[in-house]
């Protein structure tokens, strides 16, 4: 799930866009070519605080359904094991009645791990609209203030960028701004 999110969050940021025309210099303090930034957003995901508190709270619901999961699994297996043990003494009128209803129960478990598994690619949907709205609105002034025309996201892993040169990477200056920002709103 945390690959999805992170997939689905760099897609989300692949190109963010903020109007202005004046070159500024980046955090290494080097000429910024044209206006034109970028963020790490291994790096931003890693260490902006509002991104680690929400994955919490994901992880959180995601181990509690998790949870839910397994104690009706535990319950399904000992239901089994007893079936199993107890099946050649019982009657066959018995035996089906319990097929019947160990059948149903793994249905049920089926369906239920399906909705769970829906229930959080939703939440990761929603948690990853979130961030990228969050950090679209920031950037927007961000950019203004900073005189960047264009903010680009980098993944080592997954991007469009395969070079960019360290005096146009802003991450460590963004990250600071956005976890002071976050401080000040949780409060």
């Amino acid at each position: 799930m945390k690959k999805e999110f992170l997939f689905l969050l760099l897609a989300a940021f692949v190109l963010i866009f903020a109007s202005c025309n004046q070159v500024s210099k980046s955090s290494s303090g080097g000429d910024v070519s044209g206006g034109i930034v970028y963020v790490n957003s291994d790096t931003l995901l890693a260490k902006w605080s509002y991104s680690i508190d929400q994955n919490k709270q994901f992880k959180a619901t995601a181990d509690s359904l998790q949870n839910v999961f397994q104690q009706r699994e535990a319950s399904f297996q000992a239901g089994v094991s007893n079936y199993q043990k107890n099946g050649p003494n019982m009657s066959e009128n018995q035996r089906k009645q319990t097929e019947g209803m160990l059948g149903q129960q793994q249905q049920e478990l089926q369906q239920m791990q399906q909705a769970f598994q829906q229930q959080a690619s939703e939440k990761q949907l929603d948690l990853t609209k979130a961030l990228s709205k969050k950090l679209q609105d920031f950037l927007k002034d961000y950019s203004v203030t900073h005189h960047y025309k264009m903010v680009m996201i980098y993944s080592a892993l997954n991007s469009g960028i395969l070079y960019g040169d360290p005096s146009l990477d802003i991450t460590k200056d963004l990250i600071k701004d956005l976890n002071d920002t976050y401080s000040k709103d949780k409060k």
